[in-house]
């Protein structure tokens, strides 16, 4: 496929033209939205807040569930069997995938832009 854009009078206008037997067009005009440059603009900036996201875990509302211990794909979790509850170690593994926000019924572990 190929995607042509054209800017139209300060918007933009995209068509994507698929080749072979089932060709065809799909337009798209964008003149009452924003301009192509302002959406990826925005793309740029959410992909960089994304990259500094960080897990905030408080342990006080931890009540030994485990499920973020089975779902993290880096093994960022190590439960304390004794204590009923679970730690967050090697944080700086951590690829924020946000598995463990999803899965802990607490609501123990948030993912937060770190203060600056």
């Amino acid at each position: 496929s190929e995607l042509d854009t054209r800017g139209i009078g300060g918007f933009c206008a995209a068509r994507l033209i698929f080749p072979g037997p089932n060709s065809g067009r799909l337009d798209v005009d964008m003149s009452q939205g924003p301009s192509m440059q302002e959406v990826l603009l925005e793309h740029v900036e959410l992909a960089r807040t994304l990259r500094r996201l960080e897990i905030h875990f408080d342990p006080e509302a931890c009540k030994g569930v485990w499920q973020c211990y089975e779902v993290c794909p880096i093994g960022c979790w190590i439960p304390d069997y004794d204590g009923r509850v679970v730690e967050f170690h090697h944080g700086e593994r951590c690829i924020a995938c946000g598995a463990c926000v999803l899965q802990c019924p607490e609501g123990a572990i948030e993912l937060r832009v770190p203060d600056a």
